[in-house]
């Protein structure tokens, strides 16, 4: 019952109670790393005998083993062997891999007290007790999901067993436990590689890079040692461990290595897969050909082919891999699926990739192309279907996120729109262009657009700006998110508001009670401080001053933006430019008279300010009076000088 959950569940536990294993998960206070300063609770297996069990006699608690009919539902265990047949002094036992010098974790927990641990997790248990404890922890692992808790959960039943070596066989199969929970870690992946490749070097008299000299061969521990409790634990074949060492050889690009053990296992697919991962594709392809000369044609070899060779070649091979399995090999349609991608036939694409995900559902990448394609063939919603699942499947996925708010934003659902984008963003902060798309999502929300939002993702924009990464914030862009501002805080840029006392502006009382007013102005004053020289950023500022009262500011901010237009070189020579001009000029004079009648201004100051646009504007009208335009330079000619005569006459 190792396998069955129930089953195993209620043998492991009879089996438990006729040895008279007392175990019990507790916790201690311990450091598992080198540079850990702090001690925290650390999981630790208490285990140790209630009383001698019937089952055990007296050299059982030794270490070696007695027969009992009260285990494994009567099956007894094996005698000890005849003295002088037994693991001697001599024999080793399986070869343990040390965590390496330059890793930052301990080889054992260190416990708070120096060298004490708690009591009933160091001492030594006979092999039948270890025996139970690994069935214990193969019981966790069976009654839990694959994920990181159940791995801190089995670890310290491993341990346990670690603590010292009273069987080949039991200690061995500890020892694979560790390294299969070792691999899941980034700091012990390497160790938990080796001790595979130990325990694999075990089974063979070959010299290997972990068994390098005659003696250690010969000192290994004899057979009937290592076939001892071999019906009491779960200890896969030697194949089996050569292809679980192959394939994270594989995962960690060992390629090499790991082409030579498929190799000696006869695994010709896989093979042929290192092969082409290390581009040997002259060496794969014929291994091939040499294969379909004496074994018959598989599905995958053909898709192997496939991937070795170029279309219609390789298409042909696929859809021949597809036609072989009778419709069930799902990697044959993914291939064609990507290589009618490639050549631009959508349609294709699209029917080889249904067919694909209807036998494999769980193809998050192939989910992905799909709703690439049909976004391509203009097919929205099935689009939508497509990247929803890929998003189901991996909530990390920032790219697909991405584009089911592209989707919901073309279907005129800005709301899905902004949270998708949200989404997305946790995954993929670095996506500009999703920064821009969550701006137009939050500016199309009805009844009220969502103007703080957008605000907050223009800051964004103008970070990346500043790292010379994407566009950074136009001016229509800008003017869209004043706009908005406006309509929330439930201000008419059309109306300005009256004028505030001079002394009054300072933007922390102005916008004090107005949360989207206040980070649109922030957003404002950021944008002019980069973007300085765009007279457009200067004008949508003025207008968003003057419609809270901001007189002085926005009287500032016209003068700046007549400014800048008239600094752009031959203005004089378009009717359009001037025409421009005189749109600013009228809207300068207009900021200067409610400037002058804001309650508690300053005389002087307003007297300056009149002098400043006079001189400013007599300029630009001597300049454009020396270009001839026609009618249309005549209109806006005269437009520049009935500002500036208003000027004149309020001065």
């Amino acid at each position: 019952h190792f396998n069955r959950a129930d089953a195993g569940k209620q043998a492991f536990g009879a089996a438990r109670r006729a040895s008279g294993l007392e175990v019990e998960m507790t916790a201690a206070l311990g450091k598992r790393t080198k540079f850990q300063t702090k001690s925290l609770p650390q999981m630790v297996l208490r285990a140790e005998p209630e009383t001698l069990s019937p089952a055990l006699g007296h050299g059982e608690a030794a270490g070696t083993s007695a027969p009992s009919s009260a285990l494994a539902g009567g099956a007894a265990c094996p005698p000890p062997p005849p003295p002088g047949q037994g693991a001697g002094a001599a024999a080793a036992g399986p070869r343990v891999e040390a965590q390496h010098e330059d890793s930052i974790l301990l080889e054992q927990t260190a416990f708070d007290g120096g060298e004490a641990a708690p009591r009933g997790t160091r001492e030594e248990l006979p092999p039948v007790h270890l025996a139970v404890i690994l069935a214990l922890c193969l019981d966790v692992k069976n009654s839990n999901p694959k994920d990181g808790l159940t791995t801190v959960e089995m670890r310290p039943y491993v341990e346990r067993v670690l603590v010292h070596e009273a069987n080949w066989t039991i200690f061995s199969t500890g020892l694979l436990q560790r390294a299969w929970l070792d691999y899941e870690s980034y700091y012990s992946k390497d160790r938990a590689t080796l001790q595979l490749q130990a325990l694999v070097d075990q089974h063979t008299t070959k010299l290997t890079f972990t068994q390098m000299s005659q003696a250690a061969i010969d000192e290994s521990s004899p057979a009937q040692d290592r076939l001892r409790f071999l019906h009491c634990i779960v200890y896969p074949p030697r194949w089996e461990l050569q292809r679980d060492l192959a394939r994270r050889y594989q995962e960690l690009g060992v390629l090499v290595s790991a082409s030579q053990l498929f190799s000696e296992l006869e695994l010709w697919d896989d093979v042929v897969d290192c092969y082409a991962a290390m581009g040997k594709r002259k060496e794969a392809r014929a291994l091939v050909q040499d294969r379909r000369k004496v074994a018959p044609e598989t599905p995958r070899m053909l898709c192997a082919l496939g991937d070795l060779t170029s279309p219609p070649e390789s298409m042909e091979n696929y859809q021949k891999a597809w036609d072989l399995s009778g419709g069930r090999y799902a990697r044959a349609k993914q291939r064609l699926g990507r290589q009618a991608f490639d050549a631009g036939d959508h349609s294709s694409a699209e029917r080889h990739l249904e067919d694909a995900l209807a036998l494999v559902p769980a193809l998050t990448a192939e989910w992905f192309l799909l709703g690439t394609v049909r976004m391509r063939l203009d097919k929205w919603q099935e689009a939508l279907t497509a990247f929803s699942t890929v998003v189901r499947q991996n909530a990390d996925a920032g790219d697909a996120w991405g584009n089911v708010g592209a989707i919901h934003l073309r279907l005129k659902r800005p709301d899905l729109a902004l949270a998708a984008f949200t989404e997305g963003l946790k995954a993929n902060r670095e996506s500009w262009r999703m920064w821009e798309n969550r701006i137009l999502a939050a500016l199309q929300i009805r009844p009220l657009p969502n103007a703080s939002d957008a605000a907050f993702s223009a800051g964004q924009l103008l970070d990346f700006q500043a790292q010379g990464i994407g566009r950074g914030v136009d001016p229509a862009m800008l003017a869209a998110i004043a706009s908005a501002a406006l309509a929330v805080e439930k201000v008419s840029p059309d109306e300005p508001a009256p004028a505030l006392p001079a002394d009054a502006e300072d933007p922390e009382t102005v916008f004090a009670d107005r949360h989207t007013a206040r980070v649109t102005h922030q957003l404002l004053e950021r944008v002019v401080r980069t973007t300085a020289a765009d007279p457009k950023v200067w004008e949508v500022c003025a207008l968003f001053q003057a419609s809270f009262g901001r007189a002085q500011a926005t009287r500032d901010l016209r003068t700046r933006h007549l400014r800048l237009l008239a600094n752009r070189p031959g203005w004089e020579k378009d009717p359009e430019a001037i025409d421009a001009l005189a749109d600013a000029a009228e809207s300068l004079h207009d900021a200067l008279r409610r400037a002058a009648n804001a309650p508690r201004v300053s005389p002087e100051e307003t007297r300056s300010e009149r002098y400043s646009a006079v001189m400013l504007l007599k300029s630009l009208v001597r300049k454009a009076q020396t270009s001839s335009l026609g009618a249309s330079g005549d209109v806006a000619r005269g437009r520049l000088q009935a500002a500036l005569r208003g000027v004149e006459v309020e001065e």
